[in-house]
C-alpha cells in the first residue's frame, strides 16, 4: 500500500454522502475506504501514513474555466488589480518601467484594471498612456481580458495608426476621422498581441508550471484551461507541444484538460484536422473541447444584452457572432464528436448559442457531447429551463458575484438584476454546474469562490445578508460544482470528483471543516495538503 490517511474525517461527497475515518491509496487510485483500524491494518513497510489529527478530507478541486498560460505569463507584468484610479494605474507603470530599467523601444505589458473601480469611472486610451511614455510601447489588459489599451508608441509600432475597419469578431474604437484611440475589444485585442514576439516552447513550459505551483496550494488537482487565447505565448501548436512535452517529461503536477479556443471554423478544421479532439491525451494532460467567445463583459458592458444597457442607452454590447457563423462552428465540431464551449455573458448571447445548439442537436434530443456555456451572468427563467431541457452543461464562475454585484443594478436596472447571476436557479433546475473561477480575471483560490456561492457579499462584506440571498448556495452545493460538476463536464465522473474506491487519489486536506463552520471563517480555511494520484504535490508548513 502506497499510502494511508487516518483519524480524520473523509467527505466522500458521494451520492450517499459517505464519511469516514481513513483510506488507503495504491497505484495512485483510493482502494479501501473505512475505519482507522481497518485502514492500518493494509499497512506495509513502504507505506507512508498520514495522521489527519481531525482534519478534514475532500475530493481535489477541479476548476471548470481557467487560463493557466495567461495567469502564469501575467505574474511577469505590471499588475494592475485594485487601481482605485488613472492616476494610480500611471503611477505602477512609470514605478514598474523605472524598476525594471524599461528603454525605448521595449515592451511593456500589463493587466487587471477596472475603469468601475476608478475615482472617474472612464475606460483610459492612449493619450492617457503617452503620459507615462512616448518611447516605450505600451499595452495594458482589462481585468475581464476582452480589452485592453496601447499607447501611441506601441500603435505606431504596429502600424495601427490608421483605420482598422470593421472586425467580424471584437472592436478598435476610433476617434471621429476613424484613427484608433487606443482601446480594442474581443478578438480586435489580437491586433496587438498576436504581433508581439512569441514566448516559444521553452518558455510556455516554464510559465505553465510556474501558474502549477501556486494552483496546487490552493487544492486544484484538475483544470480547464483555455490557453489558446494567449496570442503573446505562441501558435496552438507551440502550446500543444508544450503541454506534451511536460506531460512525457512527468512534470506535470495536476491535470490538465485543455479547452481549444477557436475563434473561426478554418481555425477548428486545422487543429481538428491534426487529430485533435475532446478525450485525447493522457490522464494527466487531455484535450477538452473547442472554445469560442460570443460577447463581452458587463463591466466593460460589452456583454450582449437584449435590451441597451441602463446606465448607457447607446449600447447593447457586442455580439461577436451572427447566428449561421457559430452553427456552422458547433457543426463543425459535432460532425468530429467534440465538445464545444462557448463563452456567454448576457441574455441575447445566452439565446443566441441556445439556438444553434438546440438547431445542432435536434435530430439526437440529446447533449451527447456535452455542449456548455460558461459564465451564464444575466440570466432569465427560461434561458435556465432551456438549458434544463436541453442537457446544456453550465460552467459558472462563481467568483465574479463578489466582483461585479455593485454594478449590477447600474448596468441592467433592478428589474433585469433580479435574473443575474442566478446560481442556485441552476442547481433547482436541475442543470449540470461545473464552477470556475476565470483565473487570473479572478481570484483561483476554490474556497474564495465558495465562499463567494455561500455568501454572495462584496469585497467589503457587503450587503450584511447577501445580494439577492435566496441565489445562496450551501457550501456542498458549491463544493460539488467544483468536483463533480467539473468532472461530468470532461467525461471523468467515473474517475474523479469523489472519493470512492477506484476513483483517482485526487484530495485535499483542509484546516477546517467547512461544512460545519460559520460561513464567515470561510476565507480563513486554508489547504494544508493538495494531493494528486495519492503523491502530496502541496503541503503547508
Amino acid at each position: 500500500m502506497e499510502l494511508l490517511l487516518i483519524n480524520g474525517r473523509i467527505y466522500t461527497m458521494n451520492r450517499t454522502r459517505d464519511v469516514y475515518e481513513g483510506l488507503a491509496v495504491k497505484d495512485g487510485r483510493i482502494v479501501q475506504l473505512g475505519k482507522t483500524d481497518d485502514i492500518l491494518s493494509l499497512r506495509t513497510d513502504a507505506t507512508r501514513i498520514i495522521d489527519l489529527r481531525g482534519n478534514i478530507v475532500i475530493p481535489g478541486f477541479n476548476d471548470s474555466h481557467m487560463h493557466l498560460l495567461s495567469y502564469g505569463y501575467s505574474q511577469r507584468n505590471i499588475k494592475l488589480d485594485g487601481c482605485a484610479s488613472l492616476r494610480e494605474l500611471k503611477a505602477r507603470v512609470k514605478y514598474f518601467i523605472q524598476r525594471e530599467n524599461i528603454q525605448a523601444g521595449q515592451w511593456v505589458e500589463g493587466r487587471g484594471w477596472d475603469q468601475n473601480l476608478f475615482d472617474v469611472k472612464e475606460i483610459p486610451n492612449r493619450y492617457d498612456l503617452d503620459q507615462i511614455s512616448l518611447e516605450i510601447p505600451i499595452v495594458l489588459g482589462r481585468t475581464c481580458g476582452q480589452m485592453c489599451i496601447a499607447n501611441t508608441k506601441a500603435l505606431a509600432l504596429l502600424d495601427l495608426l490608421s483605420p482598422q475597419g470593421a472586425m467580424d469578431h471584437g472592436s478598435v474604437l476610433a476617434d471621429e476621422n476613424g484613427i484608433p484611440t487606443g482601446i480594442f475589444t474581443g478578438e480586435a485585442i489580437n491586433l496587438i498581441y498576436g504581433r508581439l514576439p512569441k514566448l516559444g516552447v521553452e518558455a510556455i513550459k516554464k510559465t505553465i508550471l510556474r501558474a502549477c505551483e501556486d494552483y496546487v496550494s490552493q487544492g486544484i488537482t484538475s483544470l480547464q484551461t483555455d490557453d489558446f487565447e494567449l496570442k503573446r505565448a505562441g501558435t496552438p501548436e507551440e502550446i500543444l507541444e508544450a503541454y506534451f512535452q511536460l506531460d512525457r517529461e512527468g512534470k506535470l503536477p495536476l491535470k490538465v484538460n485543455l479547452m481549444m479556443y477557436l475563434p473561426t471554423a478554418a481555425d477548428m478544421e486545422r487543429i481538428l484536422g491534426l487529430g485533435y479532439q475532446t478525450g485525447y491525451g493522457s490522464p494527466l494532460f487531455r484535450i477538452g473541447p473547442c472554445k469560442t467567445d460570443t460577447d463581452g463583459s458587463l463591466g466593460g458592458r460589452t456583454a450582449a444584452l437584449k435590451e441597451c444597457y441602463s446606465d448607457d442607452q447607446n449600447t447593447c454590447g457586442e455580439i461577436y457572432f451572427d447566428h449561421d457563423k457559430l452553427e456552422e462552428m458547433v457543426r463543425l465540431a459535432y460532425e468530429h464528436e467534440c465538445q464545444f464551449v462557448c463563452d456567454a455573458i448576457g441574455d441575447r448571447a445566452m439565446d443566441m448559442v441556445l439556438d444553434v445548439y438546440e438547431k445542432v442537436l435536434e435530430q439526437d434530443g440529446a447533449n451527447p457531447y456535452r455542449f456548455g456555456i460558461d459564465h451564464c451572468q444575466i440570466s432569465n427563467p427560461d434561458i435556465i429551463e432551456r438549458f434544463q431541457r436541453n442537457g446544456i452543461l453550465a460552467g459558472l464562475e462563481l467568483g465574479f458575484v463578489m466582483s461585479d454585484l455593485d454594478i449590477v443594478e447600474t448596468r441592467v436596472g433592478k428589474e433585469r438584476a433580479q435574473y443575474t447571476y442566478n446560481w442556485k436557479s441552476f442547481v433547482d433546475a436541475g442543470v449540470c454546474c461545473a464552477a470556475g473561477s476565470d483565473s487570473p480575471v479572478e481570484p483561483f483560490s476554490p474556497l474564495h469562490g465558495i465562499y463567494a456561492a455561500v455568501s454572495r457579499k462584496n469585497w467589503k462584506g457587503n450587503p450584511e445578508e447577501g445580494w439577492l440571498p435566496q441565489q445562496k448556495l450551501s457550501v456542498e452545493e458549491a463544493v460539488r460544482m467544483f468536483t463533480a460538476g467539473s468532472a461530468y463536464a470532461t467525461f471523468e465522473e467515473e474517475e474523479k470528483g469523489a472519493l470512492e474506491i477506484g476513483k483517482y487519489a485526487d484530495m485535499i486536506v483542509l484546516s477546517q471543516d467547512i461544512f460545519q463552520i460559520d460561513v464567515e471563517e470561510l476565507p480563513r480555511v486554508e489547504v494544508m495538503r493538495t494531493i494528486v494520484n495519492g503523491k502530496i504535490v502541496y503541503r503547508h508548513y
